[in-house]
C-alpha cells in the first residue's frame, strides 16, 4: 500500500517527522523467515517509490508557483488596462465638460455686464452665485485634465523666473472678489527680501488658488485668510493659514488622499 498521507503506524518510525508515505508488505500466512534478497527487493522498491513520490510533489509545487505568477501578470495586466481606460475616460469626459461650460460661463458674464438687459440686484445676486460656481466647476475640470495628464505621463512643466512676492500677490487679488462676498479678510505677508524661484508660474498659482480656495470654503464671514512666504533653507515656504474650523487631528496624514475630505466638516 502506497500513501501519501502521514504514515498511520507513526511507532515503527520514532522521531522521524519527515515521512511522506507508507509501503506496507504483510505475509501472514508464510512459513519461514523473509529472505535478505526479499528485503533488499522490497527496500529497492521502498526508494523508487520514495523518489517518485518526492518527484511529485517538488513538480506539482513546481506548476502551483507557475500559474500563480501567471495569474498575477494576467491581474497586473488588467490592472494596467483599467487605470488606462480610467485615465482615457477622465481626459474625455474632461473635454465634453468644458465646451458647454465655457458657454455657460459667456452668457453670466454678458448678463452680469449687462448685455442682455437690465438686472436687478436680486437678480445679480444670483448671477454671482452662479459665476461663482461656474468658476468651481472649471477648476474641478482642470484638475481632473491636469490628473490625467500626470498619470499618463504627459503632464509639462514651462520654469521661468518669477517672482515670490507678485506671486502671492496677484493669488491673494485672484481669490478677493470671492473673499469679499463672504466676508472674509484676504492678507498677504510677502517674504522680507526679494525672491526670485525657477519655476512653473501658472503650476504654481493653481496650487495657491486652490489653497486660498479651500481656507475660504471653511472660513466663516468676518474671518482671515492669510497668505505668506519666507525663505528657508534655500528654498522658499509658502504658507495659507485661516480662522477656520481647521483639520481635525486623525485626519491630518489624509489631506493629500485624492478626494478625501474629512468626514463631518461641511464647507461654509
Amino acid at each position: 500500500l502506497l500513501s501519501s498521507e502521514k504514515a498511520t503506524r507513526p511507532s515503527l518510525f520514532p522521531g522521524n517527522s519527515d515521512v511522506i508515505g507508507v509501503i506496507y508488505a504483510d505475509a501472514p500466512h508464510a512459513t519461514r523467515p523473509i529472505s535478505d534478497g526479499t528485503k533488499d527487493l522490497i527496500s529497492s522498491i521502498t526508494t523508487s517509490a520514495t523518489f517518485a513520490v518526492e518527484n511529485f510533489l517538488l513538480r506539482q509545487e513546481d506548476l502551483e508557483r507557475r500559474l500563480a505568477e501567471l495569474d498575477m501578470e494576467r491581474e497586473i495586466d488588467r490592472l494596467r488596462l483599467i487605470d488606462r481606460l480610467k485615465t482615457e475616460f477622465l481626459s474625455n469626459v474632461s473635454h465634453e465638460l468644458r465646451t458647454p461650460l465655457t458657454a455657460i460661463k459667456g452668457s453670466i458674464d454678458n448678463m452680469l455686464d449687462g448685455l442682455a438687459g437690465g438686472i436687478n440686484d436680486r437678480q445679480r445676486r444670483y448671477l454671482e452665485r452662479l459665476a461663482e460656481n461656474t468658476a468651481r466647476l472649471e477648476r474641478l475640470i482642470s484638475d481632473l485634465l491636469d490628473l490625467a495628464r500626470i498619470e499618463s505621463g504627459t503632464l509639462r512643466f514651462s520654469p521661468r523666473s518669477t517672482s515670490v512676492t507678485r506671486l502671492i500677490e496677484d493669488a491673494a487679488q485672484s481669490v478677493r472678489p470671492l473673499a469679499e462676498r463672504r466676508e472674509v479678510v484676504i492678507r498677504v505677508e510677502p517674504p522680507g527680501e526679494e525672491i526670485v524661484v525657477n519655476a512653473d508660474r501658472d503650476r504654481l498659482m493653481q496650487i495657491l488658488f486652490n489653497l486660498l480656495g479651500n481656507a475660504l470654503k471653511f472660513t466663516g464671514s468676518g474671518g482671515c485668510v492669510t497668505l505668506g512666504a519666507a525663505h528657508q533653507e534655500g528654498s522658499v515656504l509658502f504658507v495659507v493659514t485661516d480662522t477656520g474650523c481647521g483639520v481635525p487631528e486623525q485626519d491630518l496624514e489624509r489631506i493629500f488622499d485624492r478626494f478625501y475630505q474629512s468626514p463631518g466638516v461641511e464647507g461654509i
